[in-house]
């Protein structure tokens, strides 16, 4: 794959959630085989996942609001109306204008940091802080390597094409709401939560001037890769057709690698027949209303399968429900190698891009139970290539529940396509081309770039 020796290749994240990290220490991973040197620059909440890959790395300091992660499980089970005429509002102010702010607040250190490493290039993942990333790379004079998360082509997606069908008046009614609803919402922080509103105006003035004297710098070489889906999608969603996204799609990388050893968990599995468990894990961020989770595994007993089930936001009291000879529970389990076993027959799921994508890989059907933002499109996908079955709604009644899992753990031609397509993403050669593709990069010494490239609409500032 090309030899990388005597390259340092340093990665910056201002984002801790495992759906941006773990590309990124994948790719990494590759680097490192061809002879690179890494080093890894992490806020604090993401130290377990720098840890358990094995990398050099130094904590920058806490970025996740105080209240985000349930602010994000609020965000997830609030209703269509809620969701149109209050929480996705809430949720540029609470936890992403948060989040930007408390990640600026470390960007000298970073700087000051990477200055004393020495470095190659970066390697960063875009979301809400490419303007940083791309200065630092200026400053540095190091090409900036930028890792779209999702892998997918989900933005090309209208999000509502993924739910529930609407009512003409519905349809209107939204987007009378989605229109107006911002101007209401500004006015009503200003007027009843005046202390909320100053903290938030002072965050945002304090992100904007930061980024006004982004300016006076010319911006370096960015190079946009993802690596996922995108491929797949294109191809069998899209007819061939979609090729707007501004990424270079180098295929999916190989999994295998997870955080730990969950040692316990694969100690479980050896002791169950193949295609005996069900996999059910809904991420870090959120989880669908415990009842629903309860109506699951209840029905996936009666139907005779075993239960694994990752989550780490339940009580003790509904796992003490549960937990006995046909389902475990349990914190965390390492994902990868969980998908891998012939011991797993179906895996339900939030349907988040990293999920989505190895469930792929290992060829599993799915039930997809979308909770926020690309998982929608992600569960809309898996269900679109023929490779299980969505949910699209927590209201979902007993019957049709029990005849979507049935259909899930029995329907064949989901078998079939999940392993055809776990043989087209391997066939991609994704690790090979990473390494490659870098290989060129730093080949080349290209540090021309657009600003426009730099910093596209979605990532303007706040």
């Amino acid at each position: 794959m090309g030899s990388l020796k005597g390259k340092r290749i340093v990665m910056v994240s201002l984002i801790p959630d495992a759906g941006h990290l773990k590309s990124l220490f994948l790719i990494l991973k590759n680097l490192e085989d061809a002879g690179a040197e890494i080093y890894v620059l992490v806020p604090d909440e993401a130290e377990i996942q720098a840890r358990s890959f094995g990398f050099p790395y130094e904590l920058i300091g806490p970025v996740v609001p105080e209240d985000g992660r349930q602010f994000l499980q609020v965000l997830s089970r609030s209703g269509r109306w809620k969701h149109v005429f209050f929480t996705h509002l809430e949720a540029q102010k609470r936890y992403f204008l948060t989040l930007t702010y408390n990640g600026l607040q470390h960007r000298r250190y970073i700087m000051e940091k990477l200055k004393g490493l020495g470095c190659d290039a970066l390697l960063c993942d875009p979301h809400i802080f490419l303007e940083e990333y791309g200065l630092m790379a200026t400053v540095l004079k190091v090409p900036l390597i930028v890792h779209e998360a999702t892998g997918t082509l989900y933005r090309l997606q209208d999000r509502r094409a993924h739910l529930e069908k609407r009512s003409w008046s519905g349809e209107l009614l939204e987007r009378f709401a989605l229109q107006f609803m911002p101007a209401w919402h500004y006015r009503f922080n200003k007027v009843f939560r005046r202390r909320r509103f100053k903290a938030w105006g002072d965050m945002s003035r304090f992100v904007n001037e930061h980024r006004a004297s982004y300016s006076r710098a010319r911006p370096g070489a960015v190079h946009r890769i993802t690596t996922g889906t995108a491929n797949i999608e294109n191809k069998y969603l899209f007819g061939g057709a979609q090729n707007s996204d501004p990424f270079l799609r180098l295929g999916s990388l190989d999994p295998e690698s997870d955080w730990g050893a969950g040692q316990s968990v694969m100690d479980w599995l050896s002791g169950c027949e193949d295609n005996s468990v069900v996999y059910l894990s809904f991420g870090t961020l959120a989880s669908p209303p415990d009842r629903l989770v309860h109506r699951i595994i209840n029905h996936i007993r009666l139907l005779g399968k075993r239960v694994l089930v990752a989550a780490g936001t339940r009580s003790e009291g509904t796992r003490r429900k549960w937990e006995d000879d046909s389902v475990r529970w349990v914190d965390w389990a390492p994902q990868a190698s969980v998908l891998a076993s012939p011991k797993v027959t179906v895996f339900i799921s939030h349907m988040g891009a990293t999920s989505y994508r190895e469930a792929l890989w290992f060829g599993k059907p799915v039930l997809g139970i979308p909770l926020l933002w690309d998982q929608f499109y992600c569960a809309w996908a898996a269900e679109s290539l023929g490779v299980g079955r969505m949910i699209r709604t927590f209201r979902i009644s007993d019957n049709d529940l029990h005849e979507v899992i049935s259909d899930v753990l029995s329907n064949m031609g989901f078998v079939a396509n999940a392993r055809r397509l776990s043989e087209e993403l391997k066939a991609e050669s994704g690790d090979e081309h990473v390494v490659r593709f870098v290989n060129d990069v730093l080949a080349t010494g290209d540090r021309s770039s657009d600003a426009s490239r730099m910093v596209p609409p979605e990532h303007q500032p706040i």
